[in-house]
């Protein structure tokens, strides 16, 4: 029973692990993508044109 209890609260760790991982990425994905217009140098013209 106890090593039940003790699978059950790794199991829930590692997802909420996951879960806030997950968050993480997504937040810093979105504020790259907010900030790609005012980065200098990202969106050149190209050349010779």
């Amino acid at each position: 029973m106890v090593v039940l209890w003790i699978a059950l609260l790794g199991l829930g760790l590692v997802m909420s692990g996951a879960a806030v991982g997950l968050t993480l990425r997504d937040r810093r994905r979105e504020l790259s993508r907010r900030d790609l217009p005012e980065q200098p140098g990202r969106h050149r013209e190209p050349d010779g044109s």
